[in-house]
């Protein structure tokens, strides 16, 4: 059987529908069998329930959407160009190795 710790940790996977096969019937055989966890997860059931009942307050006005969307749309700009950056450097960093080891075998230009 299902230590009460464990049936505790599993009842808030079963409030989301992620629980199944073996883990789920190991939970309801627990769950008909102790009655401290069974009066947990019907609170804990109710709460859900009721939240994904829940309505609104009011209704979002359409321009949230657009400012959530200019949002959205100006932080994944920032987060490409600060993806260019490292790049950059690294080109520039490999163009000024290349051009140092050009001029530093070119013929005619003594050793020091």
């Amino acid at each position: 059987m299902m230590p009460c710790d464990e049936s505790e940790t599993q009842n808030c996977s079963v409030c989301r529908p992620r629980t199944l096969g073996a883990e789920a019937l190991e939970l309801e055989a627990h769950l008909t069998e102790c009655a401290r966890c069974r009066l947990a997860y019907e609170d804990l059931r109710a709460v859900v329930d009721a939240v994904r009942l829940a309505s609104p307050l009011y209704e979002i006005p359409e321009r949230s959407y657009a400012s959530a969307e200019r949002l959205v749309a100006a932080q994944n700009q920032g987060l490409l160009r600060r993806h260019w950056l490292p790049l950059a450097a690294a080109a520039a960093l490999l163009v000024g190795v290349a051009l140092g080891s050009w001029f530093s075998r070119r013929p005619g230009v003594p050793p020091q």
